[in-house]
């Protein structure tokens, strides 16, 4: 549900050039940066620039989302823990 908000002349115009810059509405603009002022205070301990880059990432699709594969892992095949476990027990000397 959307609500009117009075805000100055000047912070419109700088969210109206962010917003165009980052190709988000005005009102999404200021969702993030509303967002992202949130976050930051939430948590001071994190750096800002990792708090843009988390909520940058949530707001992406989940389809544009890639598992991370070690590298060197793209041909390992993962099975059952106790299937590890055997294969490690195996190995050693009693």
């Amino acid at each position: 549900m959307g609500r009117t908000v009075r805000i100055n002349d000047a912070l419109y115009r700088e969210v109206r050039e962010h917003a165009h810059a980052e190709r988000r509405t005005i009102a999404r603009q200021l969702e993030f940066w509303v967002r992202m002022g949130k976050a930051s205070l939430d948590n001071p301990d994190l750096p800002t620039e990792f708090v843009i880059d988390l909520l940058i990432a949530r707001a992406e699709s989940r389809s544009l989302v890639k598992p991370f594969t070690p590298e060197g892992w793209d041909n390992v095949q993962l099975g059952s823990p106790s299937q590890a476990i055997s294969r490690n027990d195996s190995g050693k000397s009693k």
